[in-house]
């Protein structure tokens, strides 16, 4: 029998119903069926949050499914600039209990704990989007375990893409959206495919060699 246990993160409530996830997942994968399968599948929301300040967005939101091989999320975001280029990345932090760089009450990891060896951070190139008339998109992606094939620079060069997604039920996982600028044509796919697609070098990192400067808009995250 699958056990499916619904998150939502984000809020207090979705702290308390983390905790008691953890205690169903253990209580689950400890019993036993005919078969002697115990498929485990957890499935959360999020809120969405501003990157500049960490402060919560009143529109859109996200979704994470999570098995021992798989994540797939899915994100409905608001308030993007109209007619613009954007995508997605993961950042996961396999290992997060060391974490000591998150946002208070929003995040348990920060961007300066991909550096740390112990907790196994990996960014990677998750999808992207053209954003409509109205400043909204929707995203989606999977990430299968140790499938690291969405690394791009700078991250490659910076040693922070690791063996990718190495723990599924128990990384936070963060989902960031930046904007790479209108479409410039001559540049075809690139500010939909990778980080830096479009970006001034200044604004990725020195990956990039683009009239564009990229920003980090918005995040998700999703504790285990």
């Amino acid at each position: 029998m699958k056990q499916k246990v619904y998150i939502q993160s984000g809020t207090h409530i979705g702290n308390l119903l983390a905790t008691l996830c953890v205690f169903m997942v253990i209580t689950t994968a400890c019993s036993s069926n005919d078969d002697g399968q115990h498929p485990i599948e957890i499935e959360q929301q999020s809120n969405l949050f501003r990157f500049a300040d960490g402060l919560p967005l009143s529109g859109g939101g996200a979704f994470l499914k999570r098995t021992p091989t798989r994540l797939t999320m899915t994100l409905d975001a608001r308030d993007l600039w109209p007619n613009q280029t954007y995508t997605i990345s993961w950042m996961v932090f396999n290992n997060p209990e060391p974490c000591q760089n998150g946002i208070t009450g929003t995040t348990d990891c920060g961007q300066d704990d991909l550096f740390d060896e112990v907790i196994g951070g990996s960014v990677l190139f998750a999808d992207g989007q053209l954003s409509d008339g109205e400043g909204r998109s929707q995203f989606m992606a999977t990430l299968d375990l140790e499938d690291a094939t969405g690394c791009q620079p700078p991250f490659d060069d910076f040693g922070v893409c690791r063996k990718g997604l190495e723990n599924p039920m128990g990384a936070e996982v963060h989902l960031v959206i930046r904007r790479h600028g209108e479409m410039l044509p001559e540049l075809g796919n690139l500010q939909l495919e990778t980080y830096a697609g479009g970006c001034t070098p200044e604004t990725s990192f020195g990956a990039g060699n683009g009239p564009n400067e990229c920003v980090d808009m918005q995040f998700a995250v999703f504790k285990p």
